[in-house]
């Protein structure tokens, strides 16, 4: 079943159930793949519910579902980071009224007294005027040509399809649309190119069964984008699925500059003549040490040493930052480490020769190994605090000394043992605390109090020095939102600084004239620290119990990549960070930057493939998505919609593409980009054939076939074909009379809800307010969601605004956590308000019923249970 059905199926299900009269039934989009025939029923069910008593809450971007209900709660404005706003809440009348919300511009289309909603006059001729009339570069007078269609229960069906059109099959659910569109059409076009192969080819390709139909002729090969997950497994994302990240894989990899990942210094290459011309190009009268690293293993004498350099002719060496002579060097504990250094020779830039400071660099490179250390001589300070740098001609670190490995494409790619991170092993998370328990708002820094586990450092002045104490030590920034603190910042907050003693400096309160002492402490990090309490306290291991669930890696912070490689910046950004921003901010991210003359030869083409795939995902309303979204969470319409972009992207030409329901899970606003993207690939040279029910698709069609005139066995007849002018005026088609005005969904004359229910403080039907205060999940934004009972409520918005993340992460969860003692962890927010007048909370959603061939909707309504019964008590 599709997700559409299942949802329908679990709905009757419930609705064979008793109504306690206090039930909040949540739905999520349940006019998937639904006629306008079926919308109506679907409403007559849905208001029946309200009319016993009973809270429905809808997420719907259907207009005609919309226009019905009592009360709107439009999020937005966009969708990604631009949502997580509540726009406007009141009856539809107020949202279409709301100059700042797309969904109230389309109601006003819709909706008796707006403006926009005279007859489509304007928008049949903007879809007439975008309709296919340049000449097909093929022979467009042959078309495909079906003759006695009989697949599921199609009546022996008879039709042509002009080529290089868009055709929309429409109809009542059931009908025989996608038994002739997905089981005949390209069933037959997939089978006739698969047995044109070889049998060596045959044999590793799936082979479709004939369909049941006497004729097919001028067939293309067949392409079908369907509404199915293209990836099960959570290593396949959306930039792997478009091969986005395969391109920016090979960028990062030639163009990006590395970074010590754990001193977030660039990574450099440097020869004998640029370290000397470095050297020169200091101020004149500058005195240098240059110094010689050595390494000496901790246990091992130093005696040997110094012996072989007063052999060799020098005279000094620098032991951790103080300069000896050999015969002056003191004893040292050989069991700790000790940074020691030749002092092959002290310089003055701007006098002598190039030729003495040429020496002496090379002669330090070659007993330092490739690694040279200049100690600038400060008269003012003690030596111990003489500024040093570090020059290597190797690919190292200049502060750390770590060394790294030349780079390639594979090191960028978390599918392979080369490239992923050896935790997580590029999958990007592993069980753990949930952060959300932990730090109350990402967007706030430190500084502002982003982690609730702590004191608040605005108002704890002892917390607050500690906390400055902390930053000093690990370098960890108090004025940065917490989402955007480096990984290893990240990790100092979760792991702490280890074993380090931090210096808590003394400070006098300018209001309480109390004086606070210096001291010092150790900082073992949030996760450390609640292991040590869930050991202490039983109470408290049950409590963090609930909080553990699926987290980000901690040792790659989600990149999913191996240190060095997630390091790596190009245009000031990790690869990290730019699969992290939506689609639409990357895309003006990556038009942005210019590349120089040689930087365009390396991969000018690269940069122009990435923007061009990414610019046909934005065009299909996907801009809110990121290139790390794992394929199974999204939905069947995302996926059929990315796979649709990346056919605009092959330019292929003299194709047969079948779609099924692409606008499912699309606002009104972006329907136009989804046309659009149709008609280029119609306009390439294709053929498109449809399978839809959106009003706009069926209007901006080529040509209709309207399939019915009922469902199963009462359809699989074409009642009405011709253009969507045509069709209107056929008075057997069913879709016509929806078309034309003459069959509509009716808007309630009286609502449940008045327009300044709000502003009076008017107690809804059900006697109160659902409430959830302060939700904050993925891009919420402390949303106030209030849900009169009662009522029919629709939540809408554009595609990633935030529904989801609203009524099923947070509201949905929340309350049938409090209601039925579910597990599942609720995404954050303050308070939840009302529940004590909900007694019930039914949940339906689109996923599939079950997993076994022995389950169908009989055995899962419960039907089957009174059939077997019934049968066992005949005579």
């Amino acid at each position: 079943l599709s997700g559409g059905e299942a949802q329908r199926v679990k709905l009757a299900r419930e609705l064979g159930k008793r109504s306690t009269g206090r039930t909040i039934y949540l739905l999520d989009e349940p006019t998937t793949g639904l006629h306008f025939v079926d919308v109506k029923k679907l409403l007559e069910v849905l208001h029946g519910l309200v009319d016993l008593g009973n809270t429905v809450l809808v997420v719907e971007h259907n207009l005609d579902v919309i226009k019905t209900a009592d009360w709107v709660i439009d999020l937005g404005p966009e969708g990604g980071a631009g949502g997580g706003r509540l726009v406007v809440a009141g009856p539809p009348e107020t949202v279409a009224d709301h100059p700042g919300s797309h969904t109230g511009r389309a109601l006003r289309k819709v909706l008796p007294g707006f403006a926009d909603s005279k007859p489509g006059a304007k928008s049949l001729r903007d879809a007439a005027a975008a309709r296919h009339t340049a000449p097909a570069p093929f022979d467009a007078s042959r078309p495909i040509v079906v003759r006695g269609a009989s697949q599921h229960n199609l009546q022996n069906v008879d039709i042509e399809l002009p080529r290089h059109q868009m055709s929309v099959f429409c109809g009542p659910s059931g009908s025989g649309k996608s038994s002739l569109a997905m089981d005949t059409l390209y069933a037959e076009g997939q089978r006739r190119y698969v047995e044109s192969l070889s049998a060596y080819a045959r044999q590793f390709l799936g082979q479709m069964p004939k369909p049941r139909v006497e004729h097919v002729s001028g067939l293309s090969p067949a392409i079908a984008i369907e509404q199915k997950t293209v990836g099960n497994t959570p290593r396949s994302t959306v930039g792997t699925v478009t091969e986005i990240y395969d391109y920016l894989r090979i960028l990062f990899a030639r163009l990006g500059q590395a970074y010590c990942p754990q001193c977030v210094l660039p990574i450099e290459t440097q020869t004998t003549d640029q370290v000397v011309a470095k050297l020169l190009a200091r101020q004149a009268q500058t005195r240098l040490l240059l110094l010689a690293p050595q390494e000496v293993e901790v246990g091992d004498s130093y005696t040997k040493l110094w012996d072989r350099l007063g052999a060799q002719g020098y005279r000094r060496v620098r032991i951790d930052g103080t300069t000896y002579t050999l015969d002056d060097v003191p004893e040292f504990d050989r069991r700790s480490r000790h940074q020691v250094e030749i002092v092959v020779d002290r310089v003055t830039v701007g006098s002598g020769t190039r030729k003495r400071f040429a020496d002496s660099v090379e002669q330090a490179l070659d007993l330092g190994r490739g690694w040279l250390r200049v100690a600038e001589v400060r008269e003012d300070r003690p030596e111990t605090d003489w500024p040093v740098e570090s020059f290597s001609l190797h690919r190292a670190c200049q502060n750390c000394g770590q060394s790294f490995e030349d780079l390639t494409p594979n090191h960028f790619s978390f599918n392979s043992a080369l490239g992923w991170c050896s935790t997580c092993e590029g999958l990007g998370t592993q069980q753990g605390t949930d952060l959300t328990a932990l730090v109350g708002d990402p967007r706030k820094s430190l500084g502002e109090g982003a982690v609730a586990a702590w004191p608040d450092p605005r108002s704890n002045p002892l917390f607050g020095r500690i906390l400055n104490g902390i930053s000093k030590a690990s370098n960890l920034p108090l004025d940065v939102p917490f989402d955007r603190l480096d990984a290893r910042h990240k990790r100092t907050v979760l792991f702490g600084c280890g074993d380090r003693w931090i210096d808590v400096e003394a400070r006098e309160d300018a209001e309480t004239k109390s004086a606070g002492g210096a001291f010092r402490i150790q900082y073992k990090g949030l996760y450390p620290a609640l292991e040590d309490l869930g050991r202490l306290s039983y109470a408290f291991a049950q409590r963090l119990s609930t909080q553990v669930g699926e987290v980000p890696c901690l040792s790659c912070q989600g990149s999913r990549l191996r240190s060095d490689a997630a390091a790596v910046r190009f245009a000031d950004r990790t690869l990290q960070e730019l699969c992290e921003l939506p689609l639409g901010e990357c895309l003006e991210f990556l038009k942005k930057i210019k590349l120089k003359a040689n930087e365009k030869k390396v991969a000018g083409d690269l940069l122009r493939e990435v923007t061009g795939r990414m610019g046909f995902l934005v065009d299909v309303g996907l801009q809110y998505l990121t290139l790390s979204r794992t394929m199974p969470t999204l939905s069947g319409g995302e996926s059929q919609r990315i796979r649709l972009a990346g056919q605009v992207g092959r330019s292929l030409t003299g194709v047969l593409y079948v779609l099924d329901e692409p606008t499912i899970g699309l606002h009104p606003r972006d329907n136009s980009r989804l046309l659009k993207a149709l008609r280029q690939l119609r306009d390439l040279g294709n053929t498109v054939v449809l399978v839809e029910h959106d009003r706009e698709v069926l209007d901006a069609a080529d040509r209709l076939y309207d399939f019915g005139p009922g469902a199963g066995r009462f359809g699989g007849n074409i009642v009405g074909q011709g253009t969507p002018r045509e069709v209107r005026s056929q008075e057997q088609s069913l879709t016509g009379k929806f078309l034309s005005g003459r069959e509509q969904i009716s808007i309630p004359t009286t609502r449940r809800m008045r327009p300044d229910a709000l502003a009076k403080n008017e107690i809804p039907p059900g006697g109160g307010w659902l409430e959830v205060v302060g939700a904050a999940l993925h891009n919420l934004r402390d949303a106030h969601l209030r849900i009169p009972l009662g009522t029919l409520t629709c939540v809408t918005g554009v595609s990633g605004s935030g529904k989801s993340s609203l009524v099923e992460d947070t509201l949905a969860r929340a309350v049938a956590r409090r209601l039925h003692g579910a597990r599942e962890n609720p995404g954050k927010f303050r308070e939840l308000k009302g529940i004590e007048r909900v007694n019930k909370v039914i949940i339906v959603d689109q996923q599939p019923l079950g997993t076994t061939p022995a389950s169908n909707p009989a055995t899962y309504t419960g039907v089957f249970e009174l059939i077997r019964e019934l049968y066992a008590r005949l005579p």
